[in-house]
């Protein structure tokens, strides 16, 4: 969970919202701490779980539409909505 992430870890936890996160890297056991995060190796296992689902990621050229690189238990998800949060890297 890059910087972003860790943002919005922030205001989710003010609204009163679990946190739970997947990446390449755990982060710190402080700052894991900090934001009351829980941590899942398994991708598939975290998402199976959740209602609300955040992908924050850097934007790079070679970025696709996100409806084509969103792993399919996310493109398929019934009931649910997607919206696609970005910052451009202009």
């Amino acid at each position: 969970m890059g910087r972003i992430g860790q943002a919005l870890a922030r205001r989710a936890r003010a609204f009163g919202m679990q946190v739970h996160y997947h990446n390449r890297k755990r982060l710190r056991p402080e700052i894991e701490e900090s934001l009351e995060a829980t941590y899942w190796e398994s991708l598939d296992q975290m998402v199976s779980r959740m209602d609300v689902i955040s992908i924050n990621c850097p934007h790079t050229p070679l970025d696709l539409p996100s409806d084509e690189r969103a792993p399919p238990e996310i493109a398929q998800a019934d009931g649910g909505d997607r919206e696609h949060l970005a910052r451009r890297g202009d």
